[in-house]
């Protein structure tokens, strides 16, 4: 039962932490550095004790220079590209598929709220909310 307990509460800082840059995100357009650091120092331990796979191929490498290559382009934010890279080693490849389409949809269900509530398309879009949902539920199968 103990270990049960501990398990929920490790979940429960990983969910929070990813909550908070979400929010973050919405608010100011920004994922901030200190936000990342605290990721690696309580947040990737996390994942260590709940026993998530970590894995140093040459996908999470492709995955890391991507995300590098798009921030430069400014084809996604640096914070973004950032965020992408600090869960790479965590991606499981195999289900990688579902993963794309959900960070897909939870990105056009933002644009289409926006474009909702505001009446134009957005000039900006904050993708962390979507980064995120797709590594949950990545690394939840």
């Amino acid at each position: 039962m103990n270990g049960m307990k501990l398990d929920w509460l490790l979940l429960a800082i990983c969910l929070s932490w990813a909550m908070a840059i979400a929010a973050i995100d919405l608010c100011s357009y920004r994922i901030w550095n200190s936000s990342l650091v605290f990721g690696l120092i309580v947040v990737w331990p996390c994942f260590f004790l709940r026993q998530q796979e970590f894995e140093i191929s040459k996908s999470s490498f492709a995955v890391i220079f991507s995300a590098l290559v798009a921030g430069l382009f400014s084809i996604v934010g640096m914070g973004d590209a950032k965020l992408i890279m600090f869960f790479a080693p965590w991606l499981h490849f195999g289900s990688l598929r579902n993963s794309l389409i959900a960070l897909i949809l939870v990105t056009w269900f933002q644009i289409g709220v926006r474009l909702a509530y505001h009446r134009s398309f957005p000039g900006r879009i904050a993708f962390a909310p979507a980064i995120l949902v797709a590594a949950l539920l990545n690394m939840a199968t």
